[in-house]
């Protein structure tokens, strides 16, 4: 659904599965016909959505896209400058692709967090919108693009485009080392963090991890270890777990996350 370019890590993994959550997640507050994308017509009739075209939106990549309880779809993802974070929303998943645009957060031009930024995630935690992303420093070399760590972006109460979004600081996890791909969930009154990882002695590129989330910045408790990349289909190229995408279904919780390369390597697990 999402159009690939130069350097997208997950383009087609990541939107596959959050375009999946988005239609099945039906966390809207209207009616049956609204949930299953379809709507009352003046003459009663039930009234299709669009359809969505593919690609859905060009030039974005690692999208995430969510239904939210307002009945829009929001959706935010990487861009090919990899230098600012955006938003869209729109009442259908065709609507995203001619959506309007609004841009939360530029990088800044030098130091911290002025190298790549990729990989976001938005959330509302507690009525406040979060958006999770990875960011690099200015003056990196090129080899050293992938030295990345996960930040967060605080941003307003009630609606996510209007009032400042500012940065609230650096995700605290247990190693200083290349992390990304945080995703957010709440299960039976706990709210969680699953996020990629490099743990140092360990000679794999990231593995998953899961911890319960004190503050939008902090764990709650130590992280719990999910998988670590080691069958054939994971180490293809490379030795990757990442993108975990949270999932609930009767009661169940299932997490994805894709593997290996971000060439035709790349696989998806549950």
């Amino acid at each position: 659904m999402i159009a690939k370019y130069l350097m997208s890590r997950r383009a087609f993994v990541a939107a596959a599965a959050a375009t999946t959550l988005a239609a099945c997640s039906g966390g809207g507050r209207g009616s049956s016909e609204e949930q299953g994308n379809g709507k009352k017509g003046g003459d009663g009739m039930t009234q299709k959505a669009p359809t969505p075209i593919n690609p859905l939106v060009q030039q974005r990549a690692d999208a995430q896209i969510f239904r939210h309880t307002d009945g829009n779809y929001y959706m935010t993802a990487s861009v090919p400058e990899y230098d600012r974070l955006i938003i869209r929303r729109s009442p259908t998943l065709a609507g995203l692709g001619t959506a309007e645009e609004v841009v939360v957060w530029h990088r800044p031009t030098e130091g911290k967090m002025g190298g790549h930024i990729w990989a976001p995630e938005l959330h509302e935690i507690d009525g406040r919108w979060y958006m999770y992303f990875a960011a690099g420093n200015a003056g990196q070399r090129p080899g050293d693009v992938f030295e990345i760590r996960t930040y967060v972006l605080q941003g307003p109460s009630g609606d996510a485009f209007k009032g400042e979004w500012s940065v609230l600081g650096e995700l605290e996890t247990p190693w200083d080392s290349f992390n990304l791909d945080s995703t957010v969930f709440e299960h039976k009154g706990v709210r969680y963090i699953c996020w990629a990882q490099r743990e140092p002695g360990i000679d794999t590129n990231s593995n998953l991890y899961l911890a319960p989330l004190k503050t939008p910045t902090t764990l709650g408790a130590e992280p719990l270890r999910l998988t670590v990349p080691t069958l054939p289909w994971e180490i293809r190229g490379f030795k990757v777990a990442e993108a975990p995408a949270f999932l609930a279904r009767n009661g169940k919780v299932f997490l994805t996350y894709s593997a290996s390369a971000t060439d035709p390597a790349t696989a998806l697990a549950c």
